[in-house]
């Protein structure tokens, strides 16, 4: 490649990102987008609930500190949900998942310990929704384990 030619592919690089030269890594999608399965959200089934149990701690967390973290992640939840019952409408039954909360309150691990579901797609954005989570500085690490139980409304179309 000549000078030249370098030198005009820097000038648009310079030109299309604000002249700072560095390029912004892409906005990752929602995770509730499946490549290769995107269906309308306007298709989605309507009254989708997701179900959040006790959760079971072990370490300094307080119960409340991790339903007020892990709660409002149910509206993420519900969306993982009816994007893939607009896909696979016989999806139904719960996920146990293991999440490692370091002293700095950030997910340390996090991994599903069951799934009746038996819907890779779905545990996949149930663990990158829950992976968003953080809990505060703690005195020390946490482990706890939360379960989500996925039952599709009664109108539910199969196509």
């Amino acid at each position: 490649m000549t000078r030249a030619a370098l030198l005009g592919v820097t000038a648009l690089c310079l030109g299309c990102n604000g002249g700072g030269g560095k390029t912004q890594p892409p906005e990752e999608p929602p995770p509730w987008i499946f490549p290769g399965e995107d269906v309308d959200p306007d298709r989605w089934p309507e009254g989708v609930k997701v179900e959040m149990g006790m959760p079971s701690i072990d370490g300094p967390l307080g119960e409340d500190t991790v339903r007020g973290v892990l709660r409002p992640q149910v509206e993420d939840l519900e969306k993982c949900y009816a994007a893939r019952l607009a896909w696979h409408c016989k999806i139904a039954g719960y996920m146990r998942i293991e999440i490692g909360v370091s002293q700095k309150g950030r997910i340390s691990d996090l991994r599903v310990l069951s799934d009746t579901t038996r819907d890779t797609r779905l545990g996949d954005c149930v663990t990158k929704v829950v992976r968003k989570a953080e809990f505060g500085e703690q005195g020390a690490a946490s482990k706890i384990t939360a379960s989500y139980t996925f039952e599709p409304p009664a109108k539910v179309k199969c196509e």
